[in-house]
């Protein structure tokens, strides 16, 4: 089990001591990369909770109609933020090389959610486009 309270505390520790201003720019740059890697990481994390939340009915033992709704009633967060969260525990088991890139850190949930789906995972009728800005991101 994820030791919640030591990564907790370990987080508040950095919060006072506050002290990045002391790295050289190349260390700088390096550690906001590898917070953006934990913070993908810890996407992962949530999202495999909330999917046994869901596997196990969590929502409706708490009366709330779905998964999206128990995330926002009981963590006070956004509705575009529930839904977010409950679409990755819906579309990452499509994707696999996506769930893989979001289970390694490697991409945010929301970079995962922008990623079309292949067509053969979608129904012919409601095929994903992709945006103007992701064709533009991923024409190299």
């Amino acid at each position: 089990m994820l030791d919640t309270k030591a990564i907790t505390d370990m987080l508040t520790a950095e919060i006072q001591v506050n002290d990045s201003y002391r790295l050289s720019e190349k260390d700088h740059v390096a550690l906001l990369k590898e917070l953006e890697r934990i913070s993908n990481l810890l996407t992962a994390v949530k999202t495999d909770v909330a999917t046994h939340a869901e596997e196990r009915g969590l929502h409706t033992s708490r009366g709330c109609k779905d998964l999206a709704i128990l995330l926002r009633s009981e963590l006070n967060i956004t509705p575009a933020e529930a839904n977010r969260r409950s679409r990755l525990v819906r579309e990452l088991p499509k994707l696999p090389n996506t769930r893989q890139a979001v289970y390694t850190g490697a991409i945010s949930g929301e970079h995962a959610l922008v990623i079309p789906m292949p067509s053969s995972a979608s129904p012919s009728s409601t095929r994903v486009r992709p945006t103007r800005l992701w064709r533009r991101r991923h024409a190299r």
